[in-house]
């Protein structure tokens, strides 16, 4: 595949979540933004499989489960798990309850039981999602421009950009957004980088639920407690 079309595949994935969170947090709140974020968000799966399917079916093939792989996500998990609580425990006191509370009830998280079903999709099933796509296609992708690396931090950073702005759009709090932005680059790089190592999402879809989780653990603390 050529540098040119790999170019072409990341800017027609990489924007998909950028636009999605925008029109939800800034643009048209509830009903109106919330499709518009779906409706990214099933493009941001469909467009690396039909991408794949034309250029590479083989790459579709799931990988060999591989004990080594699991373990590895496990520990990368439970320090993830784990520096997520302590930033919170240290940091929790910048962020704006009541402003934060206020947008999650404009963009539809109106009650714990809708925010615990969200969860279990974000940690369980996007999680997952988030692996084929920004570490199986997106580092694929980036490998054909850059090298091993270089790829690795481009994909990573590229991760970044919907996050920060998500971060903003809940707190508007630059200190808050500089924080979380730095923690997803770091797990993003580290899940990049398994992905280029083993070839395989288990480690980076492992130590991704765990992080979701701690996410949700300090979401469910805010917003409801």
């Amino acid at each position: 595949m050529s540098k040119v079309s790999a170019t072409i595949a990341l800017l027609f994935f990489a924007p998909a979540f950028s636009i999605g969170v925008i029109a939800s947090l800034f643009i048209a709140p509830g009903i109106v933004g919330n499709s518009v974020f779906t409706a990214m968000k099933v493009w941001a799966v469909v467009f690396p499989l039909l991408w794949t399917f034309k250029s590479d079916r083989a790459s579709l093939r799931l990988p060999k489960f591989k004990w080594e792989e699991l373990n590895i996500g496990l520990q990368l998990g439970i320090l993830m798990f784990s520096l997520i609580l302590l930033t919170y425990f240290l940091l929790g006191k910048a962020i704006d309850l009541t402003a934060l509370r206020a947008k999650a009830v404009e963009v539809g998280i109106v009650s714990p039981a809708l925010y615990l079903l969200g969860c279990i999709y974000w940690s369980f099933i996007n999680s997952l999602i988030e692996e084929y796509t920004w570490r199986g296609f997106v580092v694929s992708q980036a490998k054909i421009l850059l090298p091993n690396m270089s790829a690795v931090v481009l994909a990573a950073l590229l991760f970044t950009v919907h996050h920060s702005i998500a971060l903003y759009g809940y707190t508007h709090n630059w200190l808050v957004v500089f924080v979380g932005s730095l923690g997803v680059f770091m797990a993003g790089t580290i899940w990049a980088w398994c992905y280029s190592r083993y070839r395989s999402v288990i480690p980076g879809y492992t130590s991704h639920i765990l992080a979701d989780l701690a996410i949700a653990l300090v979401g469910y603390q805010i917003l409801f407690s």
